[in-house]
Formats: structure tokens, sequence, C-alpha cells
């Protein structure tokens, strides 16, 4: 078995073990014996030890939603939001029995302050995929932006759906939060649009008028 073979071999087994022992040391351990390794055998193959694995699984989650949503939805028309809303449901379900329990062991593992960057980088990352399977392709100051705003909708809507008892509440709960943004979104158009006023109408009407 080459080395790629035990990392793969390995991270399967995390996803079985986590359901009781979360995203711990612990779960490294049981892991090990689990597969008859020796203790910390792990090291030799994740020297990044829990935050390599953890990562290493968002990834899999987010290739997992990309590879999804391009088979169900490639060539389909759809406005933004409901491509947005589509990418995150299938990735929260994801492609593992416990999705949902390996995500809120997740959440408990990013609380640690010492481990509150590596999740921020990782919801990142994912709300960027999700921004790129919307179609969207900007790389000014709105690639920030509209990021900033899909983290937030990213964020509350994951908390949501590891404490709701039901998927059909999380999803409502979803589409509150991008219709939120998309009121927000509305508004910042604002300024955008009083400039365009100001340009094709006299300064002196238009100051007349506001």
């Amino acid at each position: 078995m080459t080395q790629a073979d035990l990392r793969g071999k390995f991270l399967d087994q995390v996803k079985l073990e986590v359901p009781f022992s979360g995203w711990t040391k612990q779960m490294l351990f049981a892991v090990e014996s689990k597969l008859s390794l020796e203790k910390n055998y792990h090291l030799l193959l994740f020297p990044g030890e829990l935050k390599e694995i953890v990562t290493l699984f968002e990834a899999d989650l987010d290739n997992y939603m990309i590879r999804t949503f391009k088979k169900q939805f490639s060539g389909k028309e759809m406005k933004i939001r409901d491509k947005v809303k589509e990418a995150i449901k299938i990735r929260f379900i994801g492609p593992n029995k416990d999705n949902k329990i390996l995500l809120s062991k997740l959440y408990h593992f990013y609380f640690n302050f010492n481990n509150f960057s590596l999740g921020y980088k990782n919801f990142w990352h994912s709300v960027d995929q999700i921004w790129y399977l919307a179609g969207d392709e900007a790389t000014d100051f709105n690639y920030y932006t509209k990021r900033g705003l899909l983290f937030i909708v990213y964020k509350s809507s994951f908390i949501y759906y590891i404490n709701s008892s039901t998927d059909e509440s999380a999803w409502k709960f979803l589409d509150g939060r991008i219709d939120n943004v998309m009121k927000i979104s509305k508004i910042k158009k604002i300024p955008e649009t009083l400039k365009k006023l100001k340009d094709k109408i006299p300064f002196c009407r238009l100051k007349n008028k506001i």
C-alpha cells in the first residue's frame, strides 16, 4: 500500500470515528488502533496533524460540492441566489452518511481559539468556490464585498443547520439569510444610481431635487 493509499484509508476511518470522538487527538489514536498502526503514526502521514486533516476534509467537501453541482445544474438557467442556495445545500448534506454530525463536531473544533483562524480560512475558501459556481468572476472590490456578505450567510446557516431538527427548516433559514443579502445589495446600489443620475441631470437641478 502506497503512502497516498494509506492517507486515503486513514481519512476514511477518521470520518467513521469523529462522530464518537470528535476532531481530537484521541480520535487519531483510535483510528491508528483500528488500522493496526503504531501510536503517532499519523504524524508521518499528516505532519500538520489535526489541522491538516480538517483542511483535507473541508477540501473534499468543496470538491464534492463542485462535482455534484455541475452534474445537476450545469447548463440550466438559474438565478444567482438559487445557485448559491443549491451549492450550500449540497455541501452541507455532503457525501458522508453522518455529514451533519461531522460538521457539528467540526464547529466545536473551530470554536477553540487556537483553531479559529483555520475555520475562517476554510469557510472563506468554500464561499469563494460557491461564488464561482454561481458564475461570479469579479476581481475588483466587489470580489471581497460579495464574499464578505456570503461569508455571513454561510456561517449563520452552517450553525443553524448543525443544530436544526430537519433539513427543511435549515433551508428556510438559508432562504431568509439570502433574502437579507439581496436587500443589502439593493441598498448598496443607491449611491451608484444617484451618481448616474447626477451625470445626466444638470447639477443645479439635481441639488434642488435632493
